[in-house]
């Protein structure tokens, strides 16, 4: 997710000094059907300052795409409902803007391109031209200015993200700085993800997967989700679920940014 440039037009359209562009605060997302009650999205936080990029990673049914569309307004409801939490646009809840007010901001300040890329772009030129377009025509930004990203190449949000959020069955497991997540993870879902990157010296082996399958969303595994497919599970992991930890270095110094919820991030971190 990458916030759009800002214009340097009237005060009230300049984002609050100190205040994220966008700030997603304790989003919960549930879809009801005749299976049961499947919690998408559970407690997410995460915020975007103006011209920064963050990359949200995670296998489907992470709950990306869930909060992504209720971020924009287009959450099918029902079966979708959003039972709490707040989604601030420049310190104002969209969550409690009219549908007009929601239409407004939709496609001229926060944007979605979903996967089936060929029914929104034109196969005739490029992806990053038409994601520019928009803000080149409406916004006047520059070519360089208005160059958003979507991938699914992790190498990729290597070189392009400024921060990162990993999901895994609707909750942020881990967040840091791009560069320090990719050289030190704590979480071992992150480390499963970042083992799974093909790399040069790999060249004919078989490619790392994680073991076993992302949870039903209608019946999570007790404890840590993430525990049934976890070498390092205990029975404290199959019990308890972790809260997201501040990560500190070995002096107990906080590290900017840096957070977990795995009940042993420290033997993670630091192999």
């Amino acid at each position: 997710m990458t916030t759009a440039p800002e214009k340097t037009t009237a005060a009230k359209d300049r984002p609050v000094p100190g205040t994220p562009l966008l700030e997603v605060r304790d989003l919960h997302v549930e879809f009801k059907t005749r299976d049961g009650v499947a919690k998408a999205v559970n407690g997410v936080n995460y915020s975007v300052a103006a011209g920064e990029t963050l990359a949200v990673l995670g296998e489907s049914g992470s709950g990306k795409s869930v909060t992504a569309q209720t971020i924009m307004g287009i959450l099918d409801m029902p079966p979708g409902r959003i039972t709490s939490g707040e989604i601030l646009f420049r310190g104002q809840d969209m969550l409690k803007m009219s549908g007009e007010e929601r239409r407004r901001i939709r496609g001229r300040k926060i944007a979605m391109i979903f996967q089936d890329a060929l029914s929104s772009l034109n196969p005739v030129l490029s992806v990053g031209y038409q994601l520019g377009e928009m803000f080149r025509v409406h916004e006047g930004a520059s070519k360089k200015e208005a160059k958003i990203l979507i991938t699914h190449d992790l190498g990729v949000v290597a070189d392009v993200a400024d921060k990162i959020a990993v999901m895994y069955a609707g909750r942020i497991v881990e967040t840091a700085p791009v560069h320090d997540l990719y050289a030190r993870p704590a979480h071992p879902y992150t480390e499963g993800l970042l083992r799974s990157i093909p790399r040069l010296d790999q060249k004919g082996e078989e490619l790392y997967a994680i073991k076993g399958l992302p949870p039903n969303l209608y019946k999570v595994p007790a404890g840590c989700a993430f525990n049934p497919r976890c070498d390092a599970a205990t029975d404290l992991c199959r019990t308890e679920s972790p809260a997201l930890h501040q990560v500190t270095d070995r002096d107990g110094a906080e590290l900017a940014g840096r957070a977990s919820a795995c009940h042993f991030w420290k033997e993670t971190l630091r192999g």
